[in-house]
């Protein structure tokens, strides 16, 4: 009835409308597309290869994102002789978009860096500085920007992000004491 209506849902029909539901950015797609390849590319005995190599003797890690990042950028499956980010690109970088290809040859020259926070924006990111180059730039990174302060380091891979660089998801917080 109209007395209903009113009651329930003439306040939420006349304030601002709701935004629709969020689409995956491309950064997002193209990082889902990039770990089902992984997965695709690499056999069990493959994954078996790379944890050992990757942890060495010790027990599997709770938390598999390390693994996964190193596996994508930086192992070279022995079967292939380059990085399954190479094999991404040899396989499907034709027929990527323009900026997509470009993302992923990005991604796949991107290296982990030791980095000093130079300036923490809470909710935003970080200043740093790399360690090994001098390079000083912002990374946009809210959770790493709730965690870090002045002076503290971070290992961490540097990429290109939708808003400029971001980090790549895996890092280890590096203490000031230990960073020399």
């Amino acid at each position: 009835s109209g007395k209903k209506y009113k009651k329930c849902h003439l306040d939420s029909d006349e304030g601002p409308q709701s935004a629709p539901p969020a689409i995956p950015d491309e950064h997002q797609t193209l990082r889902n597309r990039l770990g089902e390849f992984l997965m695709e590319t690499a056999s069990k005995r493959d994954m078996g290869l790379a944890h050992e190599e990757f942890s060495g003797d010790g027990p599997p890690e709770p938390d598999q994102m390390p693994l996964i990042d190193w596996m994508m950028h930086d192992w070279v499956p022995r079967r292939l002789g380059h990085t399954i980010m190479r094999e991404y690109l040899l396989k499907h970088g034709a027929g990527l978009a323009p900026r997509e290809r470009e993302l992923a040859e990005s991604w796949s020259r991107s290296y982990v860096g030791l980095y000093e926070v130079r300036e923490v924006k809470v909710g935003s990111g970080l200043e740093v500085k790399d360690l090994v180059t001098g390079e000083i730039f912002f990374v946009h990174d809210v959770n790493m920007s709730n965690k870090l302060v002045r002076w503290d380091g971070v290992l961490a891979r540097v990429v290109p992000g939708e808003r400029g660089h971001e980090f790549s998801g895996v890092g280890v917080t590096v203490p000031r004491k230990q960073l020399e």
